[in-house]
């Protein structure tokens, strides 16, 4: 008897939102999806099209997942993701994608649209992921640490998975007992903060914070084992991802610019997590990162302030 082959379709996706300044959308879409190169450039997003342009045409594209569905506050900018990312539906109102998707991306890094996007979704049972950072309110937090448990919410940083910072994951003796991480990033804390915590909390697990101290735009975050770390944010003139880690047995500067591969790798655990039920990255790591954040917020200058867990 010939066997039985069973032709399993793509999952199908939602991409949802666009924020000022954030071209995640596009970078998302055409990473699952590819993209149309004139539709790319008509976008308007030359960064984005300039590094899609650059990759191997074979890490383009998902075989088990497709944006189907789009669906932003502005029609423009969801026909101009449509065309770019070559995505089949272009959805009048967000409520229309459920039942319509099996996992929604929301793609905006302003905080506070973040719940009333995200809720009727994950209420309904669709997994979702949010664009970092996922809220930057103790309380809206609360409401979604259910579903980060059950596998349903992904929220992260994609440096939490930046190819450069490989070397840390695979050895984190890399430079001996680990002592100080120091890192630039480009502009505010809110918003960009959470790129270096991710980053660092991505490659060294073992990484415990436990209080921090504000210095104007510059946060010293003392950890489990007399670690440091520094997280500095430059301003919107200051095109910087750049760590510095420091060790028993030496240093390494490192410069963050594979945001194809940080975002490739994260769209890829989401679809996982999708597929498996399994979260991609653990409630406590999201709990660490985000309490991290929240904290940094409230800190005044030179106050040592215990970071208090979510």
């Amino acid at each position: 008897m010939d066997s039985l082959v069973i032709d399993k379709k793509p999952l199908r996706l939602g991409i949802v939102g666009a924020s000022p300044g954030n071209g995640h959308a596009f970078s998302f879409s055409a990473i699952i999806n590819g993209y149309d190169s004139g539709g790319m450039a008509d976008a308007g997003w030359d960064g984005i099209h300039r590094y899609l342009d650059k990759q191997d045409p074979a890490d383009i594209g998902f075989p088990n997942a497709r944006i189907t569905h789009v669906w932003t506050q502005d029609a423009d900018i969801s026909a101009k993701i449509a065309r770019a990312c070559e995505v089949d539906t272009i959805a009048a109102k967000l409520r229309d994608l459920i039942g319509h998707v099996d996992g929604l991306i929301i793609a905006r890094d302003d905080a506070e649209t973040h719940a009333p996007m995200a809720m009727p979704f994950l209420e309904a049972g669709i997994p979702v992921f949010v664009d970092k950072p996922l809220t930057i309110d103790s309380v809206e937090f609360a409401s979604f640490k259910p579903y980060l448990e059950a596998g349903l919410l992904m929220s992260c940083s994609g440096l939490r998975f930046a190819r450069e910072m490989d070397e840390f994951r695979g050895n984190p003796k890399a430079v001996g007992d680990l002592v100080s991480v120091q890192c630039g990033v480009i502009k505010g804390w809110d918003r960009y903060g959470i790129h270096m915590i991710d980053a660092i909390l991505g490659a060294f697990p073992n990484v415990m914070p436990e209080w921090l101290v504000r210095n104007g735009d510059s946060w010293l975050i003392g950890c489990a084992n007399g670690q440091s770390v520094s997280i500095s944010c430059l301003g919107d003139n200051a095109p910087v991802f750049a760590i510095q880690v420091l060790g028993r047995e030496g240093g390494r500067q490192i410069k963050i610019s594979d945001n194809f591969t940080a975002f490739r790798r994260t769209m890829q655990r989401f679809v996982r997590q999708i597929e498996t039920g399994e979260p991609q990255v653990s409630l406590a790591q999201t709990v660490t990162s985000l309490s991290v954040l929240l904290t940094g917020r409230i800190a005044k200058d030179g106050v040592v302030t215990p970071i208090k867990r979510l």
